[in-house]
């Protein structure tokens, strides 16, 4: 019975820690978003938005 408390117990720190990974994976998949999206923002005034979007993702 011991043996499945501690079980039970290690599933939930393992689930517990995927999530709090899943969670920053996440957060700054979010930042690099709004830097994108600024960066659109920045250039969309001066070209075309496909021609900001090119830039933004690397192009000339």
């Amino acid at each position: 019975m011991l043996l499945f408390g501690f079980t039970t117990l290690g599933t939930r720190v393992v689930a517990s820690i995927s999530l709090a990974a899943i969670a920053l994976g996440l957060s700054s998949m979010n930042q690099e978003a709004m830097i994108f999206n600024d960066c659109i923002e920045e250039l969309r005034n001066d070209n075309s938005i496909s021609a900001a979007v090119n830039f933004c993702n690397g192009g000339k």
